[in-house]
């Protein structure tokens, strides 16, 4: 008897001390995240404000905060990791202070102090104006097909909230509600909490990169699908179908009024969730029920072409997209809706050399190649495991046929012009399922269900979660565009502008949309706008017309014209590699001087750099 009993005290002494070892382990990461949001917090609350222009928002803080930054939000996923593991409750720990993180990360344009975070074309100008006109008027406009975010920016506004501050506060919010609906999501769909846990930590890496940071509705109501796929799920397995069918209902119609294109991708994924379970329940014979979605896409489509079949910039959207789209060779350039291809091939034509090229796919694109790659991985693994067992499990095929969808619509994206440009947005419904896949892949190798050896299994372990800090980190540290900084002379001097301005004359400025007039005169749709240095409709060249004429007076060709200058202007250029620099300089700082010396340009405003000329022409 005393040799069983010596191996039952030696297993106890064993467990623990490997329990010892997790709870030292899960206390040194409570306290290297703890101390890390606490720094950062105090780092940001005092340090000065922005004087001036700044070109990224990473330059204005030292490398030694950004350290801080990755190994606070590092050490709170391996927490989250550690918790799955063990099967304790620290992962809450760990998702508060992830969403801490990301809330101050946010929050860093206010922090800064600019007057908000979008310049230029951004969309953000745009919804602000619309938010702005409800505010003034207390209705609705006439115009706004889709009018969920602009009620609650007003709203927001309403009660204290700066204007310009709400497209920080929101993305604030929706990061974080997104990751917390991953969680959700990854728990109803691969069952219990650890498979949750393992998806929430791959919501981690802000996969769809500067949109996280950027006032779009189209993808702030897309980070709510997850949201609603839970539900779905939820509601077939669970006895209190009604309070579900419920909450499906008023989530469904909010997205509905939230975008157009967020409410097709919900259509297209309740089709292919509906066709995924026929599949399923035909290769496995059992019985499952498809009521809702049926139900709810037929809801959702009707109510999408009630309500914005009503609206004419419905159909002005779809003539140019089937212009775009056309054989005429069109391409969309001039009007924005050229397709993924064309985008690209045009920004390869910049690139300097192979170094450059690399340089740029890994800050642009390398979180997204990651987390699809690994999607790839663990689709490949669920097609090789049914052809090998004849064992079909249905969250893979439901993960399957979504990802594939979403892979589907990339490429067609690639070639026609279908929502955007630009391929991260084109591809955010692929990039949604790939992280559910990349959780997955993660899920099993934490739990020994990749029939690989111990060895291997423990290297998979490994290269997943350094694939997953690394990506977390990329994400962070190149989620923010460059040259997006906003200034308040900036801002003020255009609410002058638009205020002092006499309808007969043009304006010219460098790199100010028609957006800026939509958010400085409150959502109006009016056809006076800053034309762009050397455009077809600018009156005056780039370089204001030194370079054919002795004065801007006669360089207007007698067009009354004001212009608007910034420090904005002749900083950019000074960033951008010299094969480009000229192409993307409107003046130089010795134009700016002459023109500042020129009798025929009277400057009527100054204010922070922000200067606007008044040039009267010279016959």
């Amino acid at each position: 008897m005393t040799q069983p009993t010596s191996q039952s005290s030696l297993r106890k002494q064993l467990t623990a001390l490997s329990t010892g070892s997790t709870t030292a382990f899960r206390t040194l990461l409570l306290l290297v995240t703890g101390v890390c949001n606490g720094t950062v917090a105090v780092w940001l609350a005092i340090t000065p404000p922005a004087t001036g222009y700044e070109g990224s928002i990473y330059a204005a803080y030292p490398t030694t905060l950004w350290a801080v930054f990755l190994l606070g939000l590092s050490a709170a996923i391996l927490l989250v990791l550690r918790s799955a593991v063990v099967g304790d409750r620290s992962w809450i720990y760990g998702l508060a202070f992830i969403c801490s993180l990301y809330v101050l990360f946010h929050l860093l344009p206010l922090f800064r102090g600019w007057a908000m975070y979008g310049r230029g074309s951004a969309d953000a100008l745009a919804h602000l104006g619309t938010a702005k006109q409800i505010l003034e008027t207390g209705a609705i406009p006439a115009h706004d097909w889709y009018p969920s975010v602009h009620v609650l920016i007003a709203g927001l506004t309403a009660f204290g909230l700066p204007l310009q501050a709400s497209s920080s506060v929101l993305s604030a919010i929706f990061t974080p509600l997104y990751i917390v609906s991953m969680y959700l999501l990854g728990r109803s769909i691969l069952g219990g909490r650890k498979a949750g846990l393992a998806v929430l930590v791959w919501s981690v890496p802000l996969v769809f990169r500067e949109y996280h940071h950027s006032l779009h509705p189209a993808i702030f109501s897309f980070l709510l699908l997850p949201v609603f796929a839970a539900l779905l799920v939820g509601a077939y397995n669970s006895d209190r179908r009604r309070s579900h069918v419920a909450f499906l209902a008023v989530l469904g119609l909010t997205l509905l009024f939230f975008h157009p294109i967020t409410t097709l991708y919900l259509i297209g994924m309740l089709l292919v969730s509906l066709v995924a379970r026929v599949v399923y329940s035909r290769l496995t014979d059992h019985e499952l029920q498809y009521s809702l979605e049926p139900v709810f896409a037929f809801g959702l489509a009707a109510g999408w072409v009630a309500w914005f079949f009503q609206f004419t910039q419905i159909q002005v959207f779809a003539g140019r997209v089937l212009s775009s789209n056309s054989d005429s060779g069109s391409g969309g350039e001039t009007d924005g809706t050229e397709p993924v291809a064309s985008s690209l091939l045009g920004r390869l034509q910049d690139v300097g050399g192979i170094e450059q090229l690399v340089t740029g796919f890994i800050t642009n694109y390398g979180t997204q190649f990651v987390v699809s790659a690994l999607a790839g991985v663990a689709v490949l693994g669920a097609i090789g495991w049914y052809l090998s067992t004849r064992e079909l499990r249905g969250e893979d095929t439901w993960l399957t046929f979504q990802f594939g969808a979403g892979v589907g619509l990339t490429f067609v994206g690639i070639f026609f012009y279908i929502v955007a440009s630009n391929p991260i947005r084109n591809a955010r419904y692929m990039l949604l399922f790939a992280t559910l896949l990349a959780g997955l892949l993660l899920y099993r190798s934490l739990t020994d269900r990749l029939s690989w050896s111990p060895g291997t299994g423990k290297a998979v372990q490994v290269v997943l979660v350094v694939l997953l800090l690394s990506t977390a980190g990329l994400s962070v540290m190149t989620s923010y565009n460059d040259n997006y900084h906003l200034t308040h002379a900036e801002d003020r001097g255009t609410d002058w502008y638009f205020d002092y301005r006499s309808d007969e004359a043009v304006g010219a400025a460098a790199d100010v949309s028609y957006k800026m007039r939509e958010y400085s005169v409150g959502g109006d749709f009016g056809t006076s706008k800053f034309r762009e240095f050397g455009s077809e409709s600018a009156t005056l060249d780039k370089r204001f017309g030194y370079a054919d004429h002795e004065s801007v007076g006669t360089a207007v060709d007698g067009y009354e014209t004001y212009i608007a200058t910034k420090p904005y202007d002749t900083t950019v250029p000074k960033f951008l590699d010299p094969s480009v620099r000229e192409k993307h300089t409107a003046y130089y700082e010795e134009d700016l001087q002459r023109l500042g010396t020129d009798r025929g340009a009277d400057r009527i405003y100054a204010n922070g750099g922000y200067t606007v000329w008044y040039v009267d022409p010279e016959e």
